[in-house]
């Protein structure tokens, strides 16, 4: 009897660990192949500077601090300790990664159990299109470290007031990281209050508010400029300063097919947390006494928090233009928790479901495989559009073969792009339909069926666990990066270096470097225009210029100012190609040798280096 129980016990841990190594091996082969963004290189860059003194966040005619303190203070921090550099920052991410994983596994094995835990952190090391997000210096995953910590400390069974306490000052950090998280320590709060009695909850919410107050007067009153004035009411606004007028260049114009292609994308990325939430809701727990068990409290917290927050961040990229294409992306900040929800509620599932139900979870999965086929046709539209078909003539087999995606064109009139995208929905709805007709036999055929489960439970939970299986898939969670052709590290690294060996320390850099400044990180105390570290993104047309450089932008008058203030001029070479030829007096700057590929799979993606002649 021991030693059975003490196997159980060691069998899940050893499954955790190894999942674990799973998940460090695959991200530290992703840091090398993932080409620097440029939200990366800025929490890199100005981290860097913040963190050492050079600037100091919402500084007047610094950078555009566009995002709460800590989300650059953190990586900047572990520049300063162990050198700035894109390896780095990449390395501190998967250590964030790896406390990420711990915190799941600590906060499910608490709430469901060492095998419930085993699970949750087997999915997450799995799923590629997670792994990849978490591999990069990117806001998403401190934030989401901040919150497992917070949520493993502070919630669940058996937590003492200064677990609470110390909860609490993590999710005010988590605030002061990213401002999307202000809802979730006021839901905690909440929590805390029901669980644990209103005035455990007043005293759990000082110390949070303590730090949150003191960041706040310290960068008062730019930071509510910034941050926050945006989503006051307008009685509230006139009371802060706002950012100056002037026209950005980026505001695309996106389609509804493109916004529908992103929620898919987002749903692809994160199927176990998305689809989980359809699981909670056709198999909600039909006994209302199970609202006074505490674990259940806690299935309570966590999804009202990923719901809330999923549909927040909904709203802000697919309706609000906020940025159309990062749903996705966005969904990181919080999807681990929506994983460890499914584990903790996996237990409470009712097995029975009506007739009615059957139906609506048929029609759930009919739909998820239309929509998954969507939202990877960008994957598989050139495998799938080429397939060969017989030719088909007035419904007689003809001679001959010809390729799918003609023999639709040829009937329907359709375009090549438009079959590029309804070819993969309907082989994902086909998929869907040969799913369900194979579950029905299986679940027919099967002799021990689990007690009162019946074949809707059945269908819909087989669908989830098929779609765990494959998230390494395209279709599932892989959307393949480009191939870089080498180490993305090691080419930004030279880049690094061959700008430093050509620009000497105090010079003035007037830099157009492309989509990622992490190449600066290698350029010892040179003086930068820090509006110009966001690229087009914090460029203006027209303006009054001194207030736009107050705040971090530029417009074409500062651009040609700083031209002439200059001493050297790093430009990429898309950009040097696209007007600033056309710009940089040859008689004032001399060309120095350019350096290497950044990144070989961007096109010129190298940087040219001009140098003022005395």
């Amino acid at each position: 009897m021991i030693r059975k129980t003490i196997d159980h016990q060691i069998s899940p841990i050893f499954i955790s660990l190894l999942f674990a190594l799973i998940f460090t091996i695959q991200s530290l082969v992703y840091i090398h192949q993932l080409p620097s963004t440029l939200d990366e290189g800025n929490y890199l860059y100005k981290g860097y500077l913040f963190i050492t003194g050079v600037i100091r966040p919402f500084q007047p005619y610094g950078v555009w601090t566009n995002k709460m303190p800590l989300a650059f203070l953190i990586p900047g921090a572990a520049q300063a300790l162990f050198g700035p550099g894109l390896m780095t920052g990449r390395l501190f991410a998967v250590f964030l990664g790896l406390v990420t994983l711990a915190a799941l596994w600590w906060f499910v094995r608490r709430e469901a159990g060492p095998w419930w835990a085993a699970a949750a952190v087997s999915v997450i090391a799995v799923n590629p299109g997670v792994i990849r997000m978490y591999a990069q210096a990117l806001s998403e995953g401190v934030v989401c470290c901040l919150l497992m910590l917070a949520v493993a400390i502070g919630v669940g069974h058996g937590r003492l007031l200064w677990h609470l306490l110390t909860a609490g000052v993590i999710f005010a950090a988590a605030i002061l990281a990213r401002e999307n998280m202000l809802p979730v320590f006021g839901l905690y709060l909440i929590y805390v209050g029901f669980e644990h009695g209103w005035k455990k909850a007043l005293l759990t919410a000082v110390p949070g508010l303590l730090l949150l107050s003191v960041v706040h007067a310290i960068y008062w009153p730019d930071i509510v400029t910034n941050i926050w004035r945006p989503w006051l009411p307008v009685s509230l606004k006139q009371l802060f300063p706002g950012l100056p007028t002037a026209e950005a260049i980026w505001h695309p114009t996106i389609s509804l097919n493109s916004r529908l292609y992103s929620f898919w994308q987002g749903v692809r990325y994160h199927f176990a947390m998305m689809f989980g939430f359809v699981i909670i809701l056709l198999l909600w727990p039909d006994k209302t006494g199970r609202l006074k068990i505490s674990s259940f409290r806690v299935v309570i917290f966590s999804l009202a928090v990923t719901v809330l927050m999923t549909i927040a961040h909904a709203w802000a990229a697919l309706w609000k233009n906020y940025c159309v294409f990062c749903f996705a992306l966005y969904l990181n900040f919080f999807s681990v928790l929506g994983v460890a929800l499914v584990a903790i509620a996996a237990p409470l599932f009712r097995r029975k479901t009506s007739a009615a139900v059957n139906t609506v979870i048929a029609a759930v999965i009919l739909l998820t495989g239309t929509g998954m086929g969507f939202g990877a046709h960008q994957e598989l539209d050139d495998s799938l559009m080429v397939l060969t078909v017989p030719r088909v003539k007035n419904l007689q087999i003809q001679p001959g073969s010809t390729e799918l995606w003609r023999a639709l064109s040829n009937k329907f009139n359709w375009t090549y792009d438009q079959l590029s995208q309804i070819i993969p929905a309907a082989a994902g709805l086909l998929a869907a339909v040969v799913f369900l007709v194979i579950i029905t036999i299986i679940f027919r055929q099967m002799r021990k069926r689990p007690a009162g489960a019946s074949w809707g439970a059945f269908a819909l939970l087989s669908f989830f666990i098929l779609g765990l299986l494959l998230s390494p898939t395209p279709v599932f969670g892989n959307v393949p990066e480009p191939d870089c052709g080498g180490d993305v590290i090691a080419t930004t690294e030279a880049a690094g270096r061959h700008l430093a060996s050509l620009v000497p320390p105090g010079s003035t850099v007037f830099w157009e470097g492309g989509l990622s400044p992490a190449p600066l990180l290698y350029l010892k105390d040179i003086k930068i225009f820090g509006a110009q570290l966001n690229d087009g993104y914090s460029f203006r047309r027209g303006g009054d210029s001194d207030q736009l450089y107050r705040y971090g932008f530029w417009n074409e008058e500062l651009k040609r100012r700083w031209l002439d203030e200059a001493d050297y001029l790093l430009i990429v070479d898309y950009g040097y190609k696209q007007g600033y030829n056309n710009v940089i007096d040859l008689d004032k700057f001399e060309e120095l040798p350019i350096t290497g590929y950044i990144a070989t799979c961007r096109d010129n993606s190298r940087i040219h280096t001009f140098k003022r002649i005395q």
